[in-house]
């Protein structure tokens, strides 16, 4: 059972840039709809770590859909969850992060 999350820079980046898109883009409520399904994630993962599936070309770091067009990447490192960064599908494939 994981009791600690830390977020590195790049996924707090991420979800800022995301949220901040939404909100220019489509509406405060999709903006908070996305930050409350990312939320709900990370704790489904909390209480099951061995959720995701591996990434390809790294040890540790795992992959997790969530929505329709997003990804969370992160890794469980005893009762630590680190949050590694988030990526919306619907951007070319080359610029995802791993």
């Amino acid at each position: 059972m994981v009791k600690k999350v830390i977020w590195n820079k790049a996924a707090s980046r991420t979800f800022d840039n995301i949220t901040t898109c939404m909100v220019d883009n489509f509406s405060l409520q999709s903006a908070q709809n996305f930050a409350l399904s990312a939320y709900e994630k990370i704790d489904y993962i909390t209480k099951y770590p061995f959720v995701g599936r591996k990434v390809q070309g790294t040890k540790s770091l795992k992959m997790l859909n969530f929505g329709k067009h997003y990804h969370i990447y992160f890794r469980v490192q005893g009762s630590t969850l680190f949050i590694s960064d988030f990526f919306d599908s619907r951007q070319d494939p080359n610029k995802r992060p791993y």
